[in-house]
């Protein structure tokens, strides 16, 4: 799994937008390591109560996979704000 695959999954995951991502990966690292949490850590965190139920969604909707061949197809280089 790569950082740009991290990112996208972690945008595809409801109520977790840029400002949480960013708050998640100051805590727990990089998007991969904070993939790697589990829901009940998520939970703890200030803000996330709404974020951990759909914690491990992405494991089973795989509409971020879908936007990562968009963006290749259309010739799109994403950049994460990292």
């Amino acid at each position: 799994l790569s950082e740009i695959e991290a990112f996208a999954i972690l945008s595809s995951i409801p109520y977790l937008g840029a400002a949480k991502i960013r708050l998640l990966m100051q805590h727990f690292g990089s998007a991969v390591d904070v993939l790697s949490v589990s829901a009940a850590d998520v939970a703890l965190l200030p803000g996330f109560s709404r974020v951990a139920p759909y914690w491990k969604s992405w494991e089973k909707e795989r509409g971020w996979q879908q936007n990562l061949l968009l963006a290749e197809r259309l010739k799109v280089q994403l950049i994460p704000f990292t």
